[in-house]
């Protein structure tokens, strides 16, 4: 992920404008990277749907070019639950003492979301007005958005929730 606007604070950060490159192009590219002042190399993502074992090697290799990149695996065939979005972070962390036979570092999971400024939801639904599925009816699609929407909310609260009463 190379990105070219990217607001952080300690809580945050968030990317847009990101760039996709294939691993096979990362020299070419990164040493062009080097040469654009508003291009930030911030991490990388594979297609998982897991965690490889190679992935560390890998994320070796972006930590030259940043020191704390991120890993963002995306499920292009998610068989979750349409409440959750099909991506997962990482960022590599120093392995225990009992765990330094085997490799230095390890993956830890990083909370994430995925998101948009308001004038991006905007164009995206002025968009998707455009294109109607002919097998369904507007009617039968509305009340199935409502109900993902629905359990969403109730899944969201739920997690609320458990958070509140374990604090």
């Amino acid at each position: 992920m190379v990105t070219n606007h990217s607001h952080s604070d300690t809580a945050a950060l968030c990317i847009s404008n990101t760039i996709m490159i294939q691993h096979s192009q990362h020299i070419t590219f990164m040493d062009v990277v080097v040469f654009v002042a508003s291009e930030k190399v911030v991490g990388w993502y594979s297609t998982g749907p897991k965690l490889r074992s190679v992935d560390l090697s890998i994320h070796e290799l972006f930590r030259s070019y940043c020191a704390h990149p991120i890993l963002v695996i995306i499920d292009v065939n998610p068989l979750t639950s349409p409440l959750e979005i099909p991506t997962l972070a990482y960022i590599s962390i120093e392995a225990s003492p009992n765990q330094m036979l085997t490799t230095r570092r390890q993956f830890q999971h990083l909370p994430s979301e995925i998101g948009a400024y308001e004038a991006e939801e905007v164009g995206v639904e002025h968009l998707l007005r455009n294109i109607k599925d002919n097998t369904e009816s507007s009617l039968i699609e509305q009340i199935h958005s409502k109900m993902i929407s629905l359990k969403s909310f109730t899944y969201r609260l739920y997690e609320i929730h458990t958070y509140l009463n374990h604090s």
